[in-house]
């Protein structure tokens, strides 16, 4: 796992653990197993195009965690997740990137074949992507890995109100 943190808690943990799998289902997650004081999610994949809004077209920062794990013992609640939502985001990034590429090579080479300069000058434009999907990974896993920190805090306190 590439995500792991444990809280204590001070309160029930089965109310802990209840505020997760409560929150999560509503991100997308589907409950893989769930043991008595533990939850395995797994990860809510790609979005339909015709979901509602809430649900899939603007998303959460959770939806960057794949395959979260939520355990309760000992006084502690620990999370531990993965995440290929950011790493699905970064390739999709960069087949498209590719693909533009590869099409104004295409299409500029064959328009300016006695002018090969011209088709280098064409992908100009993309220069940018090559920093630009770096950061756009770094800052998605670090909202993921905020929004999941959030999540751990927040069912701490639940279980604490008890």
């Amino acid at each position: 796992m590439e995500y792991e943190r444990s809280i204590e808690i001070k309160g029930e943990p089965k109310q802990a653990l209840d505020a997760v799998l409560s929150i999560l289902v509503q991100h997308g997650f589907a409950i893989a197993r769930q043991y008595e004081n533990r939850v395995d999610f797994k990860d809510p994949g790609m979005v339909r195009f015709n979901a509602p809004a809430a649900v899939g077209r603007t998303r959460g920062p959770l939806r960057g965690a794949s395959d979260v794990s939520v355990e309760a013992r000992d006084g502690m609640l620990s999370l531990r997740a993965d995440f290929s939502g950011v790493r699905r985001m970064r390739k999709l990034m960069v087949y498209l990137v590719l693909g533009l590429a590869f099409f104004f090579v295409v299409v500029f080479g064959l328009l300016f074949r006695e002018r090969p300069s011209v088709t280098l000058m064409a992908l100009i434009p993309l220069t940018p992507w090559v920093v630009l999907i770096p950061l756009m990974d770094y800052f998605f896993k670090r909202a993921a890995i905020h929004a999941l920190d959030t999540l751990l805090d927040n069912a701490a306190a639940l279980a604490q109100c008890t």
